[in-house]
């Protein structure tokens, strides 16, 4: 009995949720439109909520959103009390979301959703049929049964997700789910390169070990909770202490101690060389010595950069970087509250994280880690960033090697199209790397196929003359979907000091545009 209770109880919540989300998503609304049958719902009051949905739906071609308030004042009279009283307390537990998370549409995992609903719509299909068949088979009524049997092919074919590809409203859906997949990009020229991270990906980043590869995909995972996607970050290297002290240097650019920070900055070359005679010209004298090289920086040094080309767009910008300088206060445990506080009152609280010790964990346990979220905490996630997939243990007992490395990659990459999320880690490269100017295909480690399971690997590129200039080259390894080079980068500027790998991007894609590394002078010495 106990069973039979909890099993009606995960009913009604499911019943909610595919309610939740044809209340808030015009895609999903429409999709469920396809296959749902009010029979399906457990409860009265949830077959009538869907039902003005999809009345809304057919008439207007969109969720009701907000107006299912107004929809339920004006069938509220033809409702028993009972009845409307649930409702009410329904819509109120909506409202409440969608005042206390701006994002509440986009914290849903539509496509995600729309799986499960299917699969419950079968079982409630099969239970309802089953329940039929049954009760005629109590009266003695076997030639009705037999015929239920046979008519079970017509439930099955209106849930079926086979498809006919030139029908216009396939044609239209799929316009509709690859802009709605879109879920992020980084700013500036770096989000230019790497174009928009879409749902159900699969990305990468390659570089030789110690090389910030955590901090990059730390960033993403702020990243996409900014953007308002519930978002769970698994750490197989780092402790969560340490996972955490990041995650509050990125979201409040504090230092260990207050002090003087030099920042890394975007100057154009002409400005540094004295060889523009722009009016717009901000600087006004030559910063590089005579022999080409940067001075060291110093706060005594009355250099003012110049990005007046770049901020108009003009093709006579030709980067390069100084710094400048700013004060900045202690990282402390009121001002990290308060802006935790302020991150969760903007974008909502969509961030999970948790830490494995190395090689404990597969993706089997990361995808039972997800269904226990969703369970326990209503947490269905659209993002999961790990760090990183090399060290993940073995997904099949004795596998090793090479066979391991590409079964764990094809597994992270079943994980993102099952779960309708985007996946981001990382991968080191090969020993060789570690001196070369650029990451390229050859130098990914153990096994090259991981390449071909990606959607996309971005490479982190950076010499020892880039690290002291706080300067980070990002280039596109390899891209399923759009034309890319190994060898153009953009360049980005960073100080890890304050948790910021990425402050500024600009190209550096061909030779009139290529970024001017100069040397310091101490660095010649």
């Amino acid at each position: 009995m106990r069973n039979r209770i909890k099993r009606r109880q995960v009913d009604v919540d499911f019943d909610k949720k595919i309610l939740i989300g044809m209340i808030v998503s015009d895609s999903y609304c429409s999709d469920i439109s396809r296959v749902i049958d009010l029979q399906y719902f457990k409860t009265d009051y949830a077959r009538k909520i869907a039902k003005w949905i999809l009345q809304y739906h057919k008439r207007y071609k969109e969720a009701p959103k907000n107006h299912i308030k107004d929809i339920f004042e004006a069938e509220q009279e033809t409702l028993k009390e009972e009845e409307a009283d649930l409702i009410k307390s329904f819509l109120r537990e909506i409202s409440n979301q969608y005042e206390n998370d701006t994002n509440f549409e986009k914290s849903i995992n539509t496509p995600y959703l729309f799986d499960q609903t299917i699969e419950y719509f079968k079982e409630r299909a099969v239970t309802k049929h089953a329940e039929e068949i049954q009760a005629l088979l109590s009266v003695g009524k076997i030639d009705e049964a037999e015929v239920k049997i046979r008519n079970y092919k017509n439930v099955a074919k209106v849930i079926t997700q086979w498809i006919d590809p030139f029908k216009n409203k396939v044609i239209d859906r799929v316009f509709d789910v690859d802009e709605a997949n879109n879920l992020f990009k980084f700013p500036g020229a770096l989000g230019s390169m790497m174009g928009y991270l879409k749902r159900g990906w699969l990305i990468g980043f390659m570089a030789p070990m110690k090389r910030g590869k955590s901090w990059w995909l730390l960033s993403i995972a702020i990243l996409a909770v900014m953007a308002g996607y519930k978002t769970v970050f698994i750490s197989l290297e780092m402790s969560e202490e340490e996972i955490l002290e990041r995650i509050y240097k990125i979201i409040s650019a504090l230092a260990d101690e207050d002090c003087e920070m030099v920042y890394p900055c975007f100057d154009c070359y002409k400005n540094q060389d004295d060889s523009c005679n722009k009016q717009e010209r901000r600087g006004h004298k030559r910063l590089l010595y005579e022999d080409g090289t940067l001075p060291d920086y110093s706060p005594s040094i009355r250099h003012k950069v110049c990005t007046s080309c770049r901020e108009n767009h003009s093709s006579d910008f030709v980067a390069s970087t100084w710094f400048i300088q700013h004060h900045v206060k202690k990282m402390t445990k009121a001002r990290t509250k308060a802006y935790a506080k302020g991150l969760q009152t903007m974008f909502g609280n969509n961030l999970r994280v948790i830490a494995f010790p190395i090689n404990t964990a597969n993706t089997g346990d990361v995808r039972n880690e997800l269904e226990n979220l969703e369970y326990t905490e209503n947490f269905v996630a659209s993002v999961g960033v790990l760090d990183y997939a090399d060290i993940l243990g073995s997904e099949i007992p004795g596998l090793s090697g090479r066979d391991k490395v590409n079964e764990t990659w094809l597994m992270l990459k079943n994980l993102a199209q099952t779960k309708h999320m985007l996946w981001a880690t990382g991968t080191q490269s090969s020993r060789k790397s570690i001196y070369k100017k650029n990451v390229m295909q050859d130098d990914t480690s153990e096994d090259i196929r991981k390449l071909a399971h990606v959607n996309a690997m971005f490479s982190l590129n950076q010499t020892e003359t880039e690290e002291l200039l706080g300067i980070m080259r990002v280039g596109v390894t390899v891209h399923r979907h759009k034309k890319s080079s190994e060898r153009k980068n953009v360049i980005v500027l960073g100080n890890l000091d304050v948790g910021q790998p990425i402050l500024d991007s600009s190209f550096a894609d061909d030779k009139k545009r290529e970024m001017k590394i100069t040397k310091n002078k101490s660095d010649e010495s």
